[in-house]
Order: structure tokens, then C-alpha cells, then sequence
């Protein structure tokens, strides 16, 4: 029978012997079996005493693969035929025949011995036998637990030695160090294993850091004492003789532990070449690279180190932190970050050491924000303060040259600083740089306070603050703060002996946030204030002119607002001054000036304005206030042709048909009036000009067809203003015929219509509940009573609007949403349908009721019926709702199409027109909507262009513009930290995309750390990244 080759016990205990640390002592394991005659009869035998005789003969021979077969044969025979001693030999016989083969099998076969046989002669050595496989296998966990179950007391005394050597060593590989120690003590003065022991000792007060005690134990180690020779009085000296044990090495590290740095130079060196162990080689090139490095030789010292990092997969941190170290001071700050970032896993000194030259490093490169995130990692771990003190100063250099920590305070730190270490001798530059980067750290609010701390600024931190508050003041404008606007840019303004050009520039500011909440007085004034102080040669000084004139427009100081608008107009874009010439034509119709206004809509058509068609229609409107009306039904009719989907054309139809009537053309004007109804039914014009076609049939003498008409406004429109002056026509005419019982039958068969004898009482009831709103827009209760009482009144309308407004300001949106719906449907004719459509819009918005659909509709039927009035509402949320792209798209492109929107609506808009163009496909178009919204980066839109933008570009793999969008915008900031989070989490998936894995790594860390919201899909996306990215 042929076996294949294994590895022997004795090739295992080999094995072991180069496994355990210097000196193990492998020992042979007795295999002896019960001695017997081994008679050539019973070798010759066919029986089972036969094949037993020759597996004894061949386990003392070593011939084991023989031994296997014989003892197999045995297992042939039919169990009756062989006693119960035969079967145990031979079970605990092939147990020990696998056992000296290293073969595993004998683990299993040893443990059913033991099972079976537990009171057995051989379960003893058995059990020693299933430890020492353990042992000799490196198992050595197994090997103690075996060990532990050997009865000791039945040992002999020269297996109790081997018993004690191997489990302690065996319980020194797991760890267990105090158990293994009295073990080893107990074998010191064993002329076989004394020496062993010695070390193991000595090694075990070495792992106790008692380098004392282990260095007299190592020095014991062999009659040598490990290479080193006494001489009588003199000093000790270095001589190294091979010991098998070789404590040595570890005698040269107690001298590295101990400081005494030439000592493991000498001694190191000295061992490497005379009595190199693999093993512990590349341990030894680092502590003598180490101990180089000490002594200040570093060229020398980064030639060991190199071997041992080169020779090692888990280098010492201290071992990677030299090399960095040097690296470093060589200049090599690229190798040396690298070193450094690989330590920055851990939390110790080494790890906070790492993070302060990591940041050095990557100041050095020029990376400021991530040197900036190094060094206050560094000062946070507070190990060693004086690491603190320089990490918490180089925080400040990197944070006034330009970078930033995700959503870390720098005044904080600084703050810090000073409370800390207020005799550093950074202490002085740590004062000037605060007032730098009270700036630049964008938290304003704070920064102001911090600011408004100091008791004597200097005119640096007074320049500082002036530019905090300006800062403020964008970011409350942007943000529609005016009030608080107002108050930053106001004290901006009056600081001129810091930046007089910033303080102009406020006083700009100060006027639209005044004009935003509807003080246009004080917005003239700042306006005012603003072109007195500026040069007509600034950059926003014609825009000033163009602010001045709406100021003075809106305050009906019509002939100072057409002087203004003409003199800003030649100064301003084509789009703005197009715009200056239609509004300087509105003012000279307002004073009274039409032929001036006739000339002013012309040269604003001309001019290309937006708003062409309502140029156009005042042209037209001038030609019949000068006495014109041929003229003006002419352009009239050119304007009905040439602007068929203009939102003025209801307006158009009214006014053409008025001017037939004065005209005397009463029959052309009727035909009008009937258009007008046609096409557009549900808007104002219809309404009135179904009312003026009934005065005008009236007037004509046509009473039946009047009488049709009035009765139409009172059915189609029964809560309208219209229906009330229709109902006041016919019940004269009614009256005059004394048909008034048929004109109530009328009026009872149409809903909600006007009724005769209403009681005085409902308007008594409703003026009391509108004057209790007026002295409190909290007290509702009169007008939810007003309603309950007159479920139909006539103020029905006014009632629910009131009650809609109250519960959209408690964001009830729910109770607003009803209120509106029943007022939309019971009063649809109602003046107050279209701001109800409006508000019921964003209340479904606001309250998220309903799907997206249902929100698109209502604002469908207010462009519908709204006009021009509601024109940017309805646009405005059709785009946000709408799902669908193409439909955003247009309705983005109509909204800017509308003139006098204000910038937030403009942004808005722009967004939206970006984000349909990057669904649709059209990048370019997105691009630029994108920058342009770029340019205000403080507020809302402008944050999100800026990390679409910067996303769009990292999706294109235009990796180097992604990063300096996204760098840019981080680096600003702004004051919606949402989007500066995402922002950053954007940038560091282009630092990803580039291979800066490590910072990418930082920059998230960072984040985590500090990002002070907590928006669940922030930190999803953070939690995401680090998982992904270990």
C-alpha cells in the first residue's frame, strides 16, 4: 500500500522551533507502547495478536505508514474476535502512528481514545500527546486548553519539566502572561531548561515594560550573558557570541526604551552583522534607524528605516512617522503627506503629531483648506498641549490665507486661542489674524459679536466689522430680511472712515431692502443718499438712477420719476433702459402729458422692451386721450393682429368697443362687447364689458336686448360688483313696469345671487369683525361667526379670504385650504376669486396638499383668469410644480419674459429654466443659467446653481472645473447650510473622482464632525461615502 508523503511530528517540532520566539526548545513526545516480546511466531501470525506484534515492531522502527496499515488490517476482523485490550492498543496506537506523521487526522483519533478509554494506561500521555500536536501546530489557544485538563500530579518528573516548558510558552504565544510566568520560574535552575526559561522570563518582564528587571534576565541568558563580558571593574563591553536565545536584541531595545541611543547604534549594528535572525532583522533596523534619528544623523537613520518599512507590512507608526519627519525636513512634502496620512487612523500622540506636519505638508503645497482641516484635528486630540499650541496657531495662518473647515468655527478656535494660551508667543499674530478671518469664516452673526466684544478696536478690526455688516446685510437681502437688511446696511453706511466705497455701496443696499418691504420713502432716501455720495463713473451708479425713479414712481411723484427714468435710461443695459422709457412714458400719461407719452411708447417699442404689446396699447389708449379715436381704433385693431397672445387683448377688446361708444358708434361697440364675452368669458373685461353692453343697448333703446344682458351678468357673474350695478339697473327698470315680484322670482332661481330687502344687520355684523382683524390679525372669531351666520351673505367672499389669510399665517394649511375652496366656489365671481386662486396655490405648496398635478391645475386657472396681474404667480407655480420638463421649461421662459420681477423671482426662474434644460438634454443652456445664478452665491438659487452646476460638471468628468466651482462656492459660502453641506459633499466626490482618496476621506470626516443641521439625507450621504470609502 502506498501513502502519500506527510510532514512528520519531527518536521512539525522543526517547524515550531523557528515559530516561537528566539530560543523555543522543541522536545520529542514519548511514543512508547506496553513493551512485549516480539516473538517471530506471533510476527508471523494471520490473526489480529499478529498484525499488532508488527505494528509494535514498526512503530519502534519509525516506520509509521507501515505501522498504519498494519493496525488498519485489524479493523477488518469481526469485533467478536478481538478482546477489548486489542482494541484500545490499537486505537491509542494509530492515534500515535498519525500523531508522528503530523498528520491532523490524529486529533480526532486522540480525542475518541479519550472518550472511549478515560481510565486508560495511555490517556494520560494521550492527552499530553493532543497538547503537543496543538503545540507543535501553533495552535496555541488549543494547546492551554489541553494542557489544562493534564492531570499534573500524575507526572513524571521529566515530563512535568516538558509539561511546564511547553505550556508556558504556549500560554505566553496567547497572552496570558501571569499564568506562564511561575511556570517558567519553576524550570530556572533545570540544567535542561534553565536557560530557556531564563529568557522566557526575562522576556515576560520585558513585555511588562520593566525593562530594569527584564535587562538583569537577559544578561543571565547563557554563560555568555548573551554576548555580553565582565570584565573586573572596568567597564562593560560589547562582544557577541551566539546564544541560541538571542537576548541581545532584546537588550538593545531596553536601550532604545531607555533613551540610550549610541548604545542600540553600537549594539544594533554589531548584532546585524554578526549573528543576523531573520525574524528580527527588520525590529532591529528600525530601532537603530530610530536611535539615529535621535541623535540628529537623519541621512543615516532613513537608510535603516527604508530597510525596515521595506521589509515590514505592518510598520511601527513611530517607525512611518520618522521617515515622514525627515522626508519633511528634506523638502520631500508630497512622500512625507503620504507617511503622515497613513497614521491618522489612529488616536494617540503619534496620530496628533501626524495631523501637524500633514497640515505643514499640505500648507507647504499650497492646500489651505485641507491644511486647515489637518491642524484641527490635531489641536482637538489634545495629547501633547505644545502640539495643540502650534497646531491651533498654523490653524489660523491656514484659515487667513484662504481656507476653510466645513462648518468649523475659526473664531472659536481662536477664541480658544487666546483663552488658553494668552502668553504664547503667537499670541499677538493669533489677535491680528482674528480680524481677518472673522471675515472669511462667513459665520457673520458671531463674527459681529466677537467684534463688538473687543473694548478698543483697531482701525483693522473696524474694517473688519465693517465688512461683517455688510456681509450681513447681503445675506438678509438675499435671504428677504429686509428689516434686518436694513439695520446692517445702515451701520455699514456711516463707517466711511474705514472703506468709504463699502459704505456708499450700503447705502444702495439699505434702499432696496427699504423698497422690498414697501417703505419707498425711505428707500428714495437711501437711494438719494447713495448718488450723492457715489461717482457717476461707478458701476452700479446708473442702476442707483434706476431704483430712484421706481422709488419715486411708486410714491406718485410722477414728474420727479420721468426725469429720473430719462436720465437713467442712456446709462443703463438695452433690457433696463427699454424698460426706463416705457416707465417715463407711464409717468407723462399719469401727469397728464399724453403727447409726451405718445413718443415715449414708441421710442420703448423701439427700444425692443419686453413688455412691447402694453407699449403698444398705451400707444394707442395717448392717440385717444388726444382726441384721436380713429387713430387710436387703428392701432387698436394692429394690436389685436399683431400680439394675438398677448395677455393684454382683453383690455384691448374693452377699450376699442368704450371708444366706439364715445365715438357714437354704439352698434360697432356692441359687436365688440360680444367678442369679448366669447373669447374671453372668465376674465374681469368680460364681465365688465357684458355690463357696458347693457348701458350701451339700453342707451340705444334696445331694452330687451339690455335687459338679456343685465340678466346675463347677474347669472354668469351673481357675486361679481357687476352683477350688484346690474341688479340696481333692473330693479328700476322692473319697478318702472311694477313687475318687482317677477324681478325676486329672477333673482331667487340664481344662487347667490343679489337679493331685494338684505338685511342691514349682515354689514353691521361683518364691519365689526373686520375691525376687530384690523386691531389684531389674531382675533378671527367675529369673522368665523360672520360666516356661520350668513352661510350666503354678501361678504361672504371678503370673510373667507380674511379666514384663509389667518389660518395661512398659523401654517393651518389645511383649514386655509378649505376656507379658499369654498370661497372659489360659492363666490366664483368674486373680485377676491384671483388672489384666492393665488393663495390657494401656495397654501397646497406650503402644506404639501394634494399631488403636484392638482397644484399645476389651480395655477392654470389663475393664467387663465388672472391676466396680467397674476401673470408671474401662475408661471412661477406652474414651474415648480409641473412634472414635466418641457412644461417648466416654458413656463420658466415665460415668467422671464415678464418685466418688474423681483431678483428673487428672477432667480428662481432661472434655476428652474436651468434644471428643466438639464433634464431636456441642453447642458450649455443649464451652464449658463447656472453661472449667471452664480453670481450671488448668498443667496437660495445661487447656492444651488453653484453645486448643480458643480455636479453637472462632475458628472461630464470635467473633474478640474467641477473642483474649482465647488471650491469657489465653499470657499465664499453662504448662509443656507444645506447647500453649503452639499457643496462640500459634492467637492470631495471630485476629490474622489481625482484619486485624492485621502482627502476626500478628510473632507468628509470633517463634515461629519461639525455640520450642525440635522437633514437626514445630509447625513445619509455622509455615512454613505465613509462606508463606501474604507
Amino acid at each position: 500500500m502506498k501513502h502519500k508523503r506527510q510532514m512528520t511530528i519531527h518536521d512539525i517540532k522543526k517547524r515550531a522551533g523557528s515559530m516561537v520566539a528566539c530560543g523555543v526548545v522543541a522536545l520529542g513526545v514519548s511514543t512508547a507502547v506496553a513493551s512485549a516480546p516480539y516473538l517471530t511466531e506471533s510476527l508471523q501470525n494471520s490473526d489480529a495478536s499478529g498484525y499488532l506484534s508488527r505494528a509494535r515492531c514498526m512503530m519502534t522502527d519509525k516506520n509509521y505508514v507501515g505501522a498504519i496499515d498494519q493496525l488498519n488490517q485489524i479493523r477488518n476482523f469481526s469485533v467478536n474476535l478481538l478482546t477489548d485490550n486489542t482494541l484500545q492498543e490499537c486505537d491509542y496506537l494509530l492515534a500515535m502512528a498519525y500523531y508522528e506523521r503530523g498528520e491532523e487526522a490524529c486529533v480526532e483519533m486522540l480525542r475518541k481514545y479519550l472518550k472511549d478509554y478515560p481510565s486508560a494506561q495511555n490517556a494520560l500521555q494521550a492527552r499530553l500527546t493532543l497538547g503537543d500536536y496543538h503545540f507543535y501546530a501553533g495552535e496555541y489557544d488549543r494547546a492551554v486548553q489541553t494542557y489544562n485538563e493534564v492531570d499534573f500530579d500524575r507526572l513524571n518528573a521529566s515530563m512535568r519539566k516538558a509539561y511546564s516548558y511547553r505550556k508556558g510558552l504556549a500560554l505566553t504565544k496567547v497572552g496570558l502572561f501571569d499564568e506562564a510566568r511561575p511556570l517558567f520560574r519553576a524550570l530556572l535552575k533545570d540544567s535542561e531548561y534553565g536557560n530557556a526559561a531564563q529568557f522566557y522570563v526575562a522576556y515576560l518582564d520585558y513585555v511588562a515594560e520593566d525593562y530594569d528587571k527584564a535587562l538583569e534576565g537577559f544578561r543571565k541568558v547563557d554563560n555568555t550573558v548573551a554576548g555580553h563580558t565582565q570584565r573586573q571593574g572596568k567597564k562593560r563591553n560589547w562582544e557577541y557570541t551566539p546564544t541560541g536565545l538571542e537576548a541581545g536584541y532584546y537588550i538593545t531595545h531596553i536601550e532604545y526604551h531607555k533613551g540610550q541611543y549610541q548604545d542600540v547604534i553600537d549594539h544594533g549594528r554589531d548584532l546585524m552583522q554578526k549573528s543576523p535572525v531573520k525574524e528580527l532583522l527588520p525590529e532591529m533596523n528600525r530601532v537603530v534607524g530610530e536611535s539615529y534619528y535621535k541623535t540628529g544623523i537623519e541621512s543615516v537613520a532613513a537608510q535603516y528605516l527604508e530597510t525596515y518599512l521595506n521589509a515590514t507590512q505592518y510598520p511601527v507608526n513611530t517607525a512611518v512617522y520618522t521617515m515622514g519627519v525627515i522626508e519633511y525636513n528634506r523638502g520631500d512634502y508630497e512622500r512625507a503627506a503620504e507617511r503622515f496620512r497613513s497614521l491618522t487612523d489612529g488616536n494617540n500622540n503619534v496620530t496628533q503629531s501626524s495631523y501637524l506636519y500633514l497640515g505643514q505638508c499640505l500648507m507647504r503645497k499650497g492646500d489651505n483648506s485641507a491644511a486647515a482641516i489637518a491642524f484641527e484635528k490635531a489641536y482637538k486630540m489634545a495629547y501633547d498641549f505644545k502640539v495643540c499650541e502650534t497646531a491651533l496657531y498654523n490653524y489660523a495662518v491656514a484659515c487667513t490665507a484662504g481656507g476653510h473647515v466645513p462648518f468649523a468655527s475659526s473664531i472659536d478656535l481662536l477664541e480658544d486661542f487666546i483663552d488658553l494660551y494668552p502668553r504664547s508667543k503667537y499670541a499677538a499674530a493669533v489677535d491680528e489674524y482674528l480680524a481677518t478671518v472673522y471675515y472669511k469664516d462667513h459665520d457673520y452673526t458671531r463674527a459681529l459679536t466677537s467684534i463688538n466684544r473687543i473694548a478698543s478696536p483697531s482701525a483693522k478690526v473696524l474694517a473688519a466689522k465693517q465688512k461683517v455688516l455688510y456681509a450681513l446685510g447681503v445675506e438678509a437681502l438675499s435671504n428677504g430680511r429686509y428689516a434686518d437688511a436694513v439695520g446692517y446696511m445702515a451701520d455699514a453706511s456711516v463707517m466711511t472712515d474705514c472703506d468709504r466705497m463699502l459704505a456708499t455701496q450700503a447705502l444702495l443696499w439699505k434702499g432696496d431692502a427699504h423698497y422690498a418691504t414697501g417703505d419707498h420713502k425711505q428707500a428714495l432716501q437711501a437711494y438719494n443718499a447713495y448718488l450723492k455720495n457715489a461717482k457717476s463713473s461707478d458701476a452700479n451708479y446708473a442702476q442707483a438712477l434706476y431704483k430712484t425713479a421706481y422709488a419715486q414712481y411708486m410714491l406718485h411723484d410722477f414728474r420727479s420719476a420721468q426725469s429720473t427714468f430719462a436720465k437713467a435710461a442712456p446709462k443703463l443695459s438695452a433690457t433696463l433702459a427699454a424698460d426706463a422709457v416705457l416707465r417715463a412714458a407711464d409717468c407723462s400719461y399719469y401727469i397728464g402729458r399724453p403727447s409726451e407719452a405718445l413718443k415715449g411708447y414708441a421710442d420703448a417699442i423701439k427700444k425692443g422692451c419686453k413688455t412691447a404689446d402694453y407699449a403698444a396699447l398705451q400707444h394707442a389708449n395717448m392717440q385717444g386721450m388726444l382726441g384721436k379715436n380713429s387713430q387710436k381704433i387703428s392701432e387698436l385693431n394692429k394690436f389685436i393682429s399683431d400680439y394675438p397672445e398677448s395677455k393684454w387683448l382683453p383690455e384691448a377688446m374693452l377699450e376699442k368697443a368704450q371708444t366706439y361708444v364715445e365715438m357714437g358708434r354704439s352698434g360697432d361697440a356692441v359687436e365688440v362687447y360680444r367678442d369679448l364675452m366669447a373669447q374671453y368669458p372668465m376674465t374681469t373685461e368680460a364681465r365688465e364689458g357684458t355690463l357696458q353692453m347693457a348701458i350701451t343697448l339700453s342707451n340705444m333703446g334696445r331694452s330687451t336686448e339690455a335687459e338679456d344682458a343685465y340678466r346675463e351678468v347677474i347669472r354668469r357673474w351673481p357675486t361679481s360688483e357687476q352683477a350688484s350695478s346690474a341688479n340696481d339697473d333692473l330693479r328700476r327698470i322692473y319697478a318702472g313696469r311694477g313687475e318687482l315680484q317677477e324681478y325676486r322670482k329672477f333673482l331667487a332661481s340664481i344662487p347667490n345671487s343679489p337679493q331685494l330687502n338684505d338685511d342691514d344687520m349682515e354689514q353691521l355684523t361683518f364691519e365689526a369683525a373686520e375691525s376687530d382683524l384690523t386691531d389684531n390679525a389674531d382675533n378671527i372669531a367675529k369673522m368665523q361667526q360672520y360666516v356661520e351666520q350668513y352661510p350666503s351673505g354678501k361678504y361672504l367672499a371678503s370673510a373667507l379670504y380674511y379666514i384663509a389669510s389667518y389660518h395661512r399665517a398659523h401654517e393651518q394649511y389645511a383649514e386655509a385650504l378649505s376656507a379658499l375652496n369654498t370661497l372659489i366656489s360659492s363666490r366664483g365671481d368674486s373680485n377676491y376669486v384671483l388672489p384666492a386662486l393665488s393663495m390657494k396655490g401656495q397654501v397646497m405648496e406650503q402644506g404639501v396638499l394634494g399631488e403636484p398635478m392638482d397644484i399645476v391645475k389651480v395655477y392654470k386657472e389663475l393664467e387663465l383668469r388672472g391676466g396680467a396681474e397674476y401673470a408671474a404667480q401662475a408661471y412661477a407655480g406652474v414651474m415648480r410644480n409641473s412634472q414635466s420638463a418641457a412644461d417648466r421649461l416654458e413656463y420658466a421662459q415665460k415668467l422671464l419674459s415678464l418685466s418688474g420681477l423681483t431678483t428673487e423671482e428672477q432667480e428662481e426662474a432661472r434655476y428652474y429654466h436651468a434644471q428643466a434644460s438639464i433634464e431636456l438634454g441642453k447642458k450649455s443652456q443649464a451652464e449658463e443659467d447656472l453661472k449667471s445664478l452664480m453670481v450671488n452665491v448668498k443667496s437660495l438659487y445661487g447656492s444651488k446653481a453653484a453645486v448643480e452646476l458643480g455636479e453637472l460638471y462632475l458628472a461630464d468628468s470635467r473633474l478640474d472645473e467641477a473642483e474649482k466651482v465647488l471650491t469657489d462656492f465653499t470657499d465664499e459660502g453662504t448662509p443656507h447650510q444645506y447647500w453649503l453641506a452639499r457643496g462640500f459633499i459634492a467637492l470631495t466626490d471630485v476629490y474622489h473622482a481625482k484619486g485624492q482618496v485621502s482627502l476626500a476621506k478628510e473632507y468628509i470626516r470633517s463634515l461629519q464632525e461639525n455640520y450642525p443641521g440635522d437633514e437626514p439625507d445630509i447625513h445619509d450621504m455622509i455615512n454613505q461615502r465613509l462606508n463606501n470609502w474604507k
